[in-house]
């Protein structure tokens, strides 16, 4: 239910012309309203506007994992630990201040769920942001189809098993 009405809201606010602030103001309002109305439900978002002439970006972050920046030219994976905030409806004063960010030709944006950086190998040890950045950084060759099939592959490797979603999108800026 939190996300047909999240996603309800994007798509009003939309047709509005409402950007990133606006529209991340807007859908911690609603849930603001829901939470003090008793309900528990919850949900991170992340907002992202991205020129893709350009390769600029504006990234707010709502309670989601840290978004990561492959940077094709040095060869590493940047974690953005300082695009962070809480969660729609957990402050109703909440300022959703977006961070930018730029892409050049090969670099890519990563965002996921937090199943990748909560996974635990046999060892009983978490992969963490540093241990995703790297997997990200280790199967970066081909497009991007192929590199997000790797990182799968690897995580698998790593867990036999998956204790919660694994959801990733790769955005390769070209």
């Amino acid at each position: 239910l939190s996300m047909a009405m999240a996603k309800a809201i994007l798509i009003h606010e939309n047709f509005r012309g409402l950007h990133d602030q606006k529209l991340m103001q807007q859908i911690n309002a609603v849930f603001g309203k829901l939470r003090s109305q008793g309900s528990k439900d919850f949900m991170t978002a992340l907002c992202v506007e991205l020129d893709t002439n350009t390769g600029f970006g504006r990234i707010i972050n709502a309670g989601h994992c840290y978004p990561m920046l492959l940077k094709k030219a040095i060869g590493k994976t940047e974690i953005l630990a300082n695009v962070k905030g809480l969660p729609p409806g957990f402050d109703r004063k909440s300022v959703f201040t977006p961070a930018e960010f730029k892409l050049e030709p090969g670099d890519s944006l990563v965002i996921y769920t937090d199943g990748f950086v909560e996974c635990v190998n046999e060892h009983g040890r978490q992969i963490g942001f540093t241990g995703l950045a790297d997997l990200i950084t280790a199967t970066a060759d081909g497009d991007a189809t192929s590199h997000v099939s790797r990182i799968f592959a690897k995580l698998e490797k790593w867990s036999d098993k998956s204790q919660d979603d694994c959801t990733l999108v790769m955005v390769r800026f070209l």
